[in-house]
């Protein structure tokens, strides 16, 4: 009997512990980054996540996404968790607490979590939590190359990786980002719009005629293979299609960043080639949609690197 009421208490108090905990406020230093993604957004985030901590936030990580149906279809992992110290990301599974707690509490998929503070990110108000849709107003506040310990993935480079760095390093070579594979499933209606082969065509006017040299980057080497290279070669460029030497997804991104030319496709992977490259005299091409506003945005971002914006054209796009 004795044991069957001492069993019957601790069933009450840890009913009465999880109650307390799951009405008990959340800390009003709580910030959640939620991160999904390729490498560049979750470097990105990561750069957030360590800034909101700099301004003395409690920072935690929301990885579940990590979890799903959608990264093991796009074959995506968190890959900075093998730069960064493990200790400092707080990582929040789907089965964690208190992202639980914190959807029950605001009754969110976190959606509309930030926009009090859209203008001024100091007037940010813990606890609240940042997703990738509301990432665009803070990005003046982060530096990524202050954040992320990029010299880590530098030191993980494989051979093969070191070998293209030595011809890349004092010769003019322009690296071009591809963007197909997983883009190419969302074409109708997509935020992000599949580019065809002219706007690729067009970027290229841009180059010095001094670069003889181009590199490939991208996730549809097929593709690529049949409507981009001929246009490459037709120039009398030389060409590398890195993405079929079977370099990890760091080192790809590795190598951009040191190219003196960058030609950017969509996503964020031209964005953090530019911000990581030393080169000041490095030219970044990218077709944006609104061209006034985009230039005075990256002239002040990047003050220091050559633009070679220009609008795009409807047969840019990809409708299918």
């Amino acid at each position: 009997m004795k044991k069957f009421v001492k069993n019957i208490y601790i069933i009450f108090r840890t009913v009465l512990s999880h109650i307390g905990n799951i009405t008990r406020p959340l800390s009003d230093k709580l910030a959640i980054i939620y991160i999904d993604g390729g490498l560049s957004s979750q470097i990105f985030r990561y750069s957030m996540g360590q800034y909101f901590k700099e301004m003395g936030f409690d920072v935690f990580y929301d990885v579940s996404w990590y979890q799903g149906r959608m990264a093991s279809e796009k074959k995506m992992e968190l890959a900075i968790k093998d730069f960064v110290d493990e200790s400092e990301m707080r990582f929040l599974g789907r089965d964690s607490f208190l992202l639980k707690k914190y959807k029950l509490l605001y009754n969110t998929a976190y959606n509309g979590m930030a926009k009090s503070a859209q203008d001024d990110i100091t007037t940010l108000k813990a606890p609240f939590c940042i997703n990738n849709y509301e990432m665009d107003w803070i990005m003046k506040s982060i530096n990524e190359k202050r954040y992320f310990p990029w010299s880590n993935i530098e030191r993980k480079l494989s051979d093969n990786a070191k070998e293209i760095l030595e011809g890349i390093i004092d010769n003019n070579v322009c690296g071009i980002h591809i963007r197909r594979g997983d883009m190419s499933y969302y074409v109708k209606g997509a935020y992000w719009k599949v580019l065809t082969p002219r706007y690729y065509e067009k970027s290229l006017d841009f180059i010095p005629k001094e670069v003889r040299k181009v590199l490939i980057f991208t996730n549809g080497i097929d593709w690529v293979k049949k409507e981009i290279i001929p246009i490459i070669e037709k120039r009398g460029y030389d060409i590398i299609v890195v993405s079929e030497l079977g370099l990890k997804e760091y080192e790809e991104l590795f190598l951009l960043s040191k190219c003196n030319c960058i030609i950017a496709s969509q996503g964020s992977w031209g964005n953090t080639a530019l911000d990581f490259n030393s080169n000041n005299e490095v030219l970044w091409v990218k077709g944006v949609e609104h061209i006034k506003e985009e230039k005075d945005k990256f002239i002040k971002k990047y003050p220091n690197y050559e633009m070679g914006l220009f609008e795009l054209e409807d047969d840019m796009y990809l409708h299918e």
